[in-house]
This record gives C-alpha cells, structure tokens and sequence, in this order.
C-alpha cells in the first residue's frame, strides 16, 4: 500500500511539472515579444554608423564625419633653353594644361637656310634632247653664282627609255669656259654622283653627300656619258626653247663617222628644265623680310636686334593654353625663303592643379584639414603656391612624415604657402594640415514628440552663403532612417522626415553637417517618437497557440490526475473488501499443504 502511494505521488509531480513548464513557456514567449516591441524606449548611447564611406557617427560627443574633396594648387614656372639651327619653334612640356603667360625670345644668326630656284619648269618645256651612244654622250647646262653659296641638289626633268641596269651617265660640277660658252672640265667641284632617273617623265633629285661650296662665278651641270654610255639605252632631258635666257646649254657632239671625234657646242639662250637648291650665307633684319610668329593665332612682329641677323620677341600677359605638351611657333616672312635661326628662350608658365582635400568634422573639436599634393621635380625654376584661406591656424607641412615648415625654400606669408623646386625630390610625400573652429548653425524641430504619419520638419537657420549640408537622421537605436543633401541656397533650409508604423519608438538624433571649401560645422537635435503597442496578426497567432497548448495541457493532465485517483479508489475499496470478509469468519484453520498437518486452527465464537 506504501508502494501504490508513493508511485501516485510521483505521477502527481511528473504531471505538475509538465504544467509549469507549459506555463513558462508561454511565459517567456510572451516576454520575450514585449521585451522586443519596447526596448527601443531605451536610447543606444553607441550608435556606430557609415554612411557613404565617409560619415562615421559614434555618439553624441564624439560625433564625427570624413570628407574628402579638392583644393587648388597653383604651379609656376620659367623655362629658360636655347635651340640652334631650327626655322620653327618646337617646345616640349612635362605635362598638358599649362597656360603660357610671357615669353622672352632671342633670335641670332637669322638667315637663309636654303632656296629652291628653278630655272625652268614642266610648265616652259618646248622640246627634249636625247643622251645616247654615239650622238649626243654628254649635256651640260650653265649655272650662273653671284653669290657664296653651298649647292645642295640639282633637279631635272626627264626620263629614260629604261630603267638604267649600270651607273654609266654621272652629274657632275665643273668650270665653264665663258669665251667659248662650253664646260671646262679640266676643274671638277664636289663629288660626281650617279643619274638618278627612271623610265617615267618626273622630277628627279641629284644630291650631292656634302654642299658643293662655289664662290660667285659660271659653272658647268653636266650630264657625262662619255665614252660609256651603252647603245640599249637613251636619257631624255626636256628644254625651254621657246623663252629668252641670259644662259647658255651645251652638248658634246659626235665629229666624223670613219675616226670620230667629240666637240662641245652650245645654244645661248635654251634652257634645260632644272632648278638648284641652295644655301646661302645672307642675313637678314627681321623688319626687311616682315619676320612674324605666329602664336594662338596671332601674328607677332619679331623687332629688329642691334645688328643684322638679330631680333627679339618679348610678350607679356598672353593667357594662352598650350595644346598638349608642346608648344610649336611658325615663323613666317614676306619673302619665299626658309629661314634658319639660333633661339635663346625664357617662357613663363603656369597651371592650376586640383589635388586632394580631406576633412574631419567632429562634434566638439577643431576641424582639421588635409591637403595632400603630389609634387614632382622639374629641371627648370618651379614652384607650388598654396592660396591658405585666412581662418584657417596651426599650418603644417609635412615631406615623407617629417615637419618642413622651416625649410628655408618654404615659405608662407600672407596665407600663401610657397614650396620651391630645390626642396622637391622624387616619389616624396606631401602633407599640409591645418585646423578650424567649428561654424555654428541653428536646429529647430515643430514639436519634441511625433507619432506615426507625422511629418518631422527639422529646419535649419543659417548665415553661410555656399557650401552644403548633410542631413542625417538615426532612431534610438542608432539605425540610419533617412540621409539627404541639399546646397546652401537660402537662409534656411528644412528637411522633413514622416513617421512610419513600423519605426520604432525611443529618443531619435538628427545630426547636420555643413561644410564649404574653408570652413565647417556640425549640430544634434533630439525629439521622442511614440509608437503605440499593437499586437502583429504573426504575434497573436504565437500567443493563441501557446495559450491552447497551455489549456490543452493543463485538461490533459488533469484527467490523467482524476483517472488515476479513481483506480486508486477501486484498488483501496477492493482490499477493505477483503478484509471485512476476515472479520466476518468464525473458524479459522492453516494446515500444510504437503504433510497436511495443522498449523492453525482456532474458533471465533465471541464475534458479534
């Protein structure tokens, strides 16, 4: 009967605490949905946000943004060179975009570099002589020099019946026998040089490896055939007979027929279609040839230098932007010559180059500003200026991580910062900081409270005229909820904001930055948001089925309970049964069941 009890018992317990365990859960599912929808009432003092890679809010004082943006740097410099023997200027620059402000040119040995002069062309042909074995062997042209020259290259118009196979005619510069009107070739000049020609009528070019120099006198072009010149080849060289001519022409003609013999003759007044070029050693003034050089489009008139052969060119306020790198400058004159000239040279440049700024808006400290230039070494005189704006203290320049500031070639007076060329060396890493105090703005909100579909208006009072601001907005627990920018464009501006169900309630932050390019600022305002408790339909669905599960299990083991109390019941009533049959007995007897001796055996007679 003790054993019945107590396994009664521990059912009892079992099923108890299936019951409170059934009830907890429900409990802490129910806590734990609370908990959620009102936690947001406490405010996050660690809010940590980033917002487009350069906001970073940490807390309210210790609020904080990164911007980054551009600052001018001014280059200068004078490049100062010399170039010989050019009839053009051609000036080469390390980089595009330089602006050319003043020029200093000085021009010495102006002169002729080389003229073409062509004595008769392929307009003034009348007729053509033929070069060929035993007729004409050899031609020859008069060249008339009143001059010192140097003789460059001969040209001639003609052809050949063929594309020659040897080197058997040569051109060549001898005397010329001015009585008789005939070469003289006992006195070559220069080199003899192979004909150049083909088999179509043209222009050809004989150049002579080096300038022939020939002092003012009559010289001979001749043609020279003789003796070898083959018979399957004929040399065309076309004439002017037609026009008057101071010159003369000649050709060596064939004597006899059984033993020939060869005599030059000549045609005073016949030219054969040629033209010379040349060099000669004339100077000249640049306003006796209108010398000009053309510069963005405008003809500038060179002036005259101390002596002939001498000019100068100085400008001064140009503006004008150089195309690419180079800087090229036609020289032009009145006359159909090409000039050949020595240059020294002073140009003054300048360039405006943006370079990187960054700056550091943090609630409660100076703003500090980064100005990070790359900086390179040129072979000329440069600089970098840096236009410092007047509210801006405690400049410093850092190369290569090290304090420069008192490097004698960096200097900064009057808010301009000059760093020199000589201080500048390769791959070196530049960086100018300076501080400001912090400009201050006014933030007004319509109301300290809102509830959802409110509209929050936050506007801002301000006397700053440029610049922008950032609006940024985090609810209590430090979720970015809305982010705008807007330019500064009138005295106050003013963001808005509506209050969705879904947000949260608790105490929200509105943080505004304002920066321009010289000064910033940064200011918080706070307002509450009260969000009414409403049960979501997924949040009673979890608490009807949690709370018919408790039911179901609290019926459950409560018929369990009076079930088992119920065979508890018939088991007790089943042993009294058995009990009260022995009270009602009046002879009792025990014997053993195998001896069938008695072990027992009494009478009841006094029982009621």
């Amino acid at each position: 009967m003790v054993q019945i009890k107590g396994h009664i018992n521990t059912k009892l317990k079992i099923n108890s605490l299936i019951v409170v365990c059934v009830f907890l859960f429900g409990v802490i599912n129910l806590s734990l949905f609370f908990n959620h929808k009102y936690n947001s009432l406490i405010f996050n003092d660690n809010i940590s946000v980033v917002n487009n890679d350069f906001i970073g809010l940490k807390n309210e004082d210790n609020t904080s943004m990164n911007y980054s943006s551009n600052f001018d740097m001014s280059e200068f410099a004078n490049v100062t060179s010399s170039k010989t023997n050019i009839s053009s200027i051609d000036i080469d620059f390390p980089s595009p975009g330089w602006n050319l402000t003043k020029t200093e040119f000085n021009f010495t040995d102006i002169s002729l570099k080389q003229e073409t002069i062509t004595l008769a062309s392929e307009n003034d042909v009348s007729n053509v002589w033929v070069l060929k074995n035993g007729d004409y062997e050899s031609l020859a042209m008069q060249l008339k020099v009143t001059e010192p020259i140097k003789l460059i290259s001969i040209d001639i118009y003609g052809f050949s019946s063929q594309i020659p196979e040897v080197e058997e005619v040569s051109v060549k510069i001898t005397d010329w026998d001015t009585g008789n009107g005939i070469p003289d070739e006992s006195t070559t000049y220069g080199d003899s040089i192979p004909l150049n020609i083909s088999n179509i009528p043209n222009w050809f070019k004989q150049e002579f490896p080096e300038p022939i120099e020939l002092e003012p006198d009559d010289y001979a072009i001749v043609l020279d055939g003789h003796p070898q010149i083959g018979n399957d080849i004929q040399y065309y060289w076309f004439i002017n007979e037609s026009n008057p001519n101071p010159l003369t022409m000649s050709y060596l003609d064939r004597k006899g027929i059984i033993f020939p013999t060869y005599e030059w003759e000549s045609i005073a007044g016949d030219v054969f279609c040629h033209r010379i070029t040349q060099w000669v050693n004339r100077s000249y003034k640049p306003s006796d040839i209108n010398m000009t050089a053309l510069i963005n489009e405008i003809s500038y008139e060179i002036s005259d230098g101390v002596t002939e052969g001498y000019g100068y060119l100085n400008l001064f306020n140009l503006g004008y932007l150089i195309p690419g790198n180079s800087l090229h400058i036609e020289i032009s004159t009145n006359q159909s010559i090409e000039l050949t000239f020595n240059l020294n040279y002073t140009l003054s440049i300048n360039n405006l180059e943006l370079v990187d700024l960054s700056l550091k808006i943090e609630k409660g400290k100076k703003n500090v500003w980064e100005i990070i230039p790359f900086l390179e070494r040129y072979p000329f005189y440069y600089s970098v200026r840096f236009q410092i704006p007047n509210n801006w203290f405690n400049l410093s320049v850092y190369k290569d991580e090290v304090e420069v500031i008192s490097d004698p070639e960096i200097t900064y007076q009057n808010y301009t910062l000059t760093i020199n060329n000589d201080t500048i060396t390769t791959n070196s890493n530049w960086l100018i900081s300076a501080q400001s105090d912090p400009k201050n703005f006014t933030l007004s909100s319509q109301e300290p409270n809102y509830n959802p579909a409110d509209e929050v208006d936050i506007e801002i009072a301000t006397s700053f005229s440029t610049g922008e601001f950032i609006f940024l907005l985090f609810d209590s627990n430090g979720q970015e909820k809305f982010e705008e920018t807007k330019i500064v464009s009138s005295p106050t501006e003013t963001f808005s904001y509506t209050i969705r169900s879904d947000d949260i309630g608790g105490v929200w932050n509105v943080v505004v930055f304002w920066f321009n390019q010289t000064d910033a600022g940064i200011e918080i305002i706070s307002f509450t948001v009260d969000i009414p408790f409403v049960l979501s339909p997924f949040s009673i669905f979890l608490i009807s089925i949690i709370s018919i599960g408790a039911v179901s299990s609290v019926y459950g083991s409560y018929k369990i309970i009076k079930r088992r109390k119920n065979l508890q019941e018939m088991r007790k009533r089943r042993i009294i049964d058995k009990c009260m049959d022995i009270v009602n007995l009046n002879h009792i007897l025990v014997t053993d069941k195998d001896s069938s001796l008695t072990l027992f055996d009494k009478k009841y007679t006094d029982k009621v």
